[in-house]
């Protein structure tokens, strides 16, 4: 099938949310249910910050989602905000989670990559973000007819490893005439 259907789900319950024990507790029961009887849920993905990647609140989920966890689910660590990170602190993170995922605060749009940015200013802006922590880009094959991607490949090719960038982008099954139309 050519067209992947997913959901993501942002779970109550864990993290901050200032509401009554009470009705933490609800949120908890039925979170378990729900999590336990979704044959369909294949993949968690735990968001950490990578500036606080001790936090107990984190290594309650960890747990948690370990013990429910199925043989074929997976669980994915996505550190965030780690362009606040220096280059050593971000190395030993990579070293202690090397199945990680590693995303930075700021996302970074490409979508004049193609039109008012030319290939070479766009590998300019790409490098400049690399540069100061960015690793975080979304594109679109709508965008710019599909250059917007293309450019976004050929930056990507010459100036960093595809393992240290996350790429999002968006299908949209339509043809070029139509894209151009709008």
């Amino acid at each position: 099938n050519p067209y992947v259907y997913a959901r993501f789900v942002d779970l109550p319950g864990f993290g901050y949310a200032k509401v009554a024990k009470s009705l933490k507790a609800s949120w908890n029961k039925n979170l378990t249910g729900y999590l336990e009887k979704r044959v369909n849920l294949q993949v968690f993905v735990h968001l950490i910050d990578a500036r606080h990647t001790d936090l107990e609140i984190d290594k309650n989920v960890d747990e948690f989602v370990k013990h429910i966890k199925r043989g074929d689910q997976i669980i994915i660590n996505a550190f965030t905000k780690i362009d606040k990170l220096n280059s050593s602190e971000l190395q030993k993170l990579k070293r202690e989670y090397p199945d990680g995922i590693f995303v930075s605060n700021l996302c970074f749009g490409t979508m004049s990559f193609g039109g008012n940015a030319d290939i070479e200013t766009s590998k300019s802006m790409f490098k400049l973000c690399r540069d100061t922590g960015i690793n975080f880009f979304d594109t679109a094959m709508a965008y710019q007819g599909g250059t917007s991607e293309i450019y976004l490949g050929r930056a990507l090719k010459e100036l960093a490893k595809r393992e240290d960038v996350v790429i999002a982008t968006k299908y949209t099954p339509r043809t070029v005439e139509q894209i151009q139309r709008g």
